[in-house]
């Protein structure tokens, strides 16, 4: 069950955003001010957080900071009553997921906690690409044709991928593979792939 975490200095904000959330089924626990709200994150690391700017003891956009800094896989929604493009850029750029003007319209939070929770699951489910420690083991092609030959760990074929890759390129092939790629090469029987 996910955990949301309201931050708002305004009593019936957390009561009718906790009683919403938790008829939806999430663990809602609430903060009325940025302390305790703090506090509470890094205790309970919710999945969501709900955080209003402007708060009685610190700056919302500072604890949004802290929060970032802590990184947890959290995300986390900023409300204001001001409707200041500064402060919505700040908070965007310092890593609010999303940022959302009161009077607020229960639909739109919503579904912004919604989508914080799916790309959450998202992550969570997605393996992480983690470069290699080292280079990669040698690769042996033996063939009889010359274009597989470029497939060796010193040909030209092998040389222009471990630039793509060194450099974040990748490059896609549609269609049939043709003579001298290393798929046909194997297919042909005309090559041994050892690692």
């Amino acid at each position: 069950m996910a955990k949301l975490l309201v931050i708002d200095d305004e009593k019936s904000i957390l009561e009718t955003l906790s009683m919403f959330f938790e008829e939806k089924g999430l663990t809602v626990l609430t903060a009325d001010t940025g302390t305790k709200g703090m506090a509470l994150f890094r205790k309970q690391r919710p999945q969501v957080v709900i955080l209003d700017i402007r708060l009685p003891d610190v700056n919302g956009l500072e604890i949004l900071a802290a929060m970032v800094k802590e990184n947890l896989p959290a995300k986390i929604i900023m409300i204001t009553a001001f409707q200041d493009m500064e402060t919505t850029i700040v908070a965007m750029k310092t890593g609010a997921f999303d940022y959302i003007h009161k009077p607020l319209d229960i639909d739109q939070v919503e579904q912004a906690v919604n989508r914080a929770a799916r790309i959450i699951e998202i992550d969570r489910e997605t393996p992480s690409l983690t470069p290699c420690a080292g280079p990669a083991a040698p690769v042996e092609l033996i063939g009889k044709s010359e274009k597989c030959a470029t497939y060796s760990n010193d040909g030209p074929g092998v040389r222009a991928a471990g630039e793509r890759a060194a450099s974040g390129g990748h490059r896609h092939r549609q269609g049939t593979h043709g003579p001298g790629d290393p798929h046909e090469c194997r297919q042909q029987g005309q090559a041994v792939h050892r690692v």
